[in-house]
């Protein structure tokens, strides 16, 4: 197997990548000895990798450092319609550089987009965001308990709401804005009062 072959192979499988292109091997092919067998080590993940190749031959072995030119992809949600901040994100399966991947890949659930995305965009997440449970404006029910007592009221989240974290919510009996936690579809818990 030539290096470059076996490099491609290792970093198909290290990366996790559905194609790899070694556009330069960082050596030249007169360095390596005919008839040698190649070992890749180090972490070929990254836009320019410094890795070990380790050729051997029946005359022995021969170690070098080299910082290959390659191109991977790796599977991952692509954008499938341009959509502006805000908007959820319509999206499909693809390939998506390497390169391209700021923040890792997406891998929540619904995306909504932090800043314009154009179709054919890799989702990351430094250009998504998790949808909320619960939108701006929702009814939900304030909830607070006061010793054995519970005491409910109506009101409605001023900002997107995801289950299990604060939320500000307006009453609309007394027009006061509070603080509470979003605990279900329609619920804000607003603590237990002294």
């Amino acid at each position: 197997m030539t290096a470059e072959a076996a490099l491609a192979a290792w970093v198909a499988q290290t990366c996790a990548a559905v194609r790899v292109e070694v556009a330069w091997l960082g050596i030249a092919p007169e360095r390596l000895a005919p008839g040698g067998t190649p070992h890749w080590s180090g972490d070929p993940c990254q836009a320019h990798p410094a890795l070990e190749l380790t050729w051997r031959t029946d005359a022995g072995v021969d170690r070098m450092t080299v910082r290959p030119e390659l191109a991977i992809w790796v599977s991952g949600p692509v954008a499938t319609a341009p959509v502006s901040p805000g908007e959820p994100i319509p999206w499909h399966p693809g390939e998506i550089p390497l390169a391209a991947l700021a923040g890792g890949v997406w891998t929540g659930g619904d995306p909504l987009a932090i800043r314009p995305i154009r179709a054919g965009e890799a989702l990351t997440r430094a250009n998504t965001r998790e949808a909320p449970d619960l939108p701006a404006g929702s009814a939900v029910t304030l909830r607070v308990r006061v010793g054995d007592l519970e005491v409910r009221a109506v009101g409605a989240l001023l900002d997107p709401g995801t289950f299990g974290e604060p939320v500000r919510v307006v009453n609309h009996a007394t027009h006061a804005i509070v603080r509470g936690r979003l605990v279900g579809p329609d619920t804000v818990e607003l603590g237990e009062l002294p």
